[in-house]
């Protein structure tokens, strides 16, 4: 269960970075001139996450891994970044891009040009790091890249994950480009920015949660973060006594980003048929064409019935036309349940809320009741995910069976699959005594001895990138370019 890092012992440790680019990485960056460094943690999806692009409430702790990025002006028309993670062996990546690559006829070119232009490139790694500078540069942010950028960037998290460290990526390198270059954007802005990052030229079909997290969560509280599109509800103070933290099942599914995405699409469809019911009628208040806006009494009452348990693209495209999401591709051929990934959405956020309203009542009580409760809702959440929206694995339904049968006797009292789903990380909630710690520890080897997998930690202790300025640092290096 040991962390692989290529930036020394302590994960969200920015000095050591720091030094680190002082030192044997000193030759990226120009001699006498500034650098910017930031540091952005990554996030673990506590409850809600995968509900968040249907307007669900998420409850998200930023973790002590972080993403590290140091930004310097150039001066020959380039970007030049550097790679550092841990899923490359510590053997860091390199690629140089002409300012060309953001251009076509001196305008920038849109985002889906760009996406193609970086697509099946041997750098395509880079891509949630030129991806920011494409964003600023298209929503005039900034006006041009002058003579360019210098950007290196480290991860104790494979790199190879992307959808595990991407938010925080784009979070940690758009902080200090702004502040290279001199460019005052709001938190909750560049939040905004950097989804539209994921979403356009990475691809990725994510809501906010994770980037929200990385530039403005704090140590030790939830952020609570309304996704419709994103209204920071406040940060809800784990209570003392109480660990939420991850465990990463060390499996993925191989379709993993295709079972998102259907599952994504079939949710979308549902949304478009309910859109239809709703037309020429009075909506649900605020509607917004937002499911996690639909109670569950509305839902089962109105809706449920109505909703096809399953339904072939083509069909749907000819009775209902497309989604409404762009960010959806509907696969004529395949064949979608609407039903049962429809309504997570709208289960899913009352859970969340539920969640919210108990820890809140544990720490205005002390009593700890409200625990088993939130065990429970997170349970239900791990259910929701394998059976409603088909994104389980037999890995992550493995370890939360060894936490659950050991369960609140020893102080542990939920668990659920969370992000993307289909492998990758198990949320735990459990009490901070010798018993738990224990008890997760032989949960842990159970599991191991089971699946052969490897684990690993995500402890909940840092803070945003926001949170923490982002730092100007005089190169003495000489350089090697």
């Amino acid at each position: 269960m040991s962390t692989d890092t290529t930036i020394g012992s302590d994960p969200c440790d920015i000095d050591a970075f720091t030094h680190r680019l002082d030192g044997e990485l000193g030759a990226a960056f120009s001699p006498g001139e500034s650098k910017w460094v930031s540091r952005a943690a990554v996030a673990l999806d506590c409850m809600g996450g995968f509900a968040e692009y249907c307007g669900a409430l998420t409850l998200t702790l930023p973790t002590a891994d972080s993403v590290f990025a140091a930004v310097q002006a150039r001066h020959d028309q380039s970007v030049h970044v550097d790679l550092l993670a841990a899923g490359r062996n510590g053997r860091p990546a390199t690629a140089t891009f002409p300012l060309s690559l953001w251009y076509e006829n001196e305008e920038i070119v849109d985002a889906a040009v760009f996406a193609r232009r970086v697509e099946g490139l041997e750098s395509e790694w880079a891509k949630p790091l030129v991806g920011v500078l494409h964003v600023l540069l298209s929503e005039g942010r900034i006006p041009h890249l002058d003579g360019g950028l210098t950007l290196v960037v480290a991860s104790p998290i494979p790199w190879e994950l992307e959808g595990v460290v991407s938010a925080a990526a784009t979070a940690a390198t758009m902080s200090a480009v702004c502040k290279c270059l001199g460019v005052d954007i709001a938190p909750a802005e560049m939040v905004l920015l950097c989804q539209r990052c994921r979403n356009h030229v990475m691809g990725i079909p994510c809501g906010p949660s994770a980037s929200a997290c990385a530039l403005l969560g704090e140590p030790g509280s939830l952020l609570q973060l309304l996704c419709q599109p994103l209204e920071l509800i406040g940060r809800l103070a784990v209570p003392d006594g109480v660990i939420l933290m991850g465990i990463d099942c060390g499996a993925r599914h191989p379709a993993a980003a295709r079972k998102f995405h259907d599952a994504r699409v079939a949710a979308f469809m549902g949304r478009r048929i309910i859109e239809q019911r709703l037309a020429g009628r009075n909506p649900p208040s605020g509607w917004g064409g937002y499911l996690a806006r639909l109670s569950v009494t509305d839902y089962v009452d109105t809706f449920r019935d109505r909703l096809p348990t399953k339904m072939k693209g083509k069909d749907f495209i000819d009775r209902y036309g497309d989604t409404g999401d762009p960010l959806t591709f509907i696969d004529e051929a395949a064949v979608y349940k609407i039903r049962s990934r429809t309504e997570h959405h709208i289960y899913e956020n009352t859970r969340v809320h539920r969640f919210a309203e108990r820890i809140a009542r544990v720490r205005r009580t002390g009593s700890q009741d409200p625990l088993l409760e939130m065990g429970e809702l997170m349970f239900a959440s791990h259910w929701s995910y394998g059976q409603r929206c088909g994104l389980g694995s037999i890995e992550t339904d493995r370890l939360v069976n060894c936490l659950r049968k050991r369960g609140p006797r020893r102080d542990l009292f939920g668990a659920r699959i969370c992000g993307a789903g289909a492998g990758g990380t198990v949320a735990v909630l459990m009490s901070d005594t010798q018993a738990a710690h224990d008890a997760v520890g032989e949960s842990v080897v159970e599991y191991t001895q089971a699946t052969g997998c490897t684990t690993r930690f995500l402890v909940c202790s840092t803070d945003g990138a926001a949170a923490r300025d982002v730092r100007q640092v005089v190169c003495d290096a000489v350089s090697s370019r």
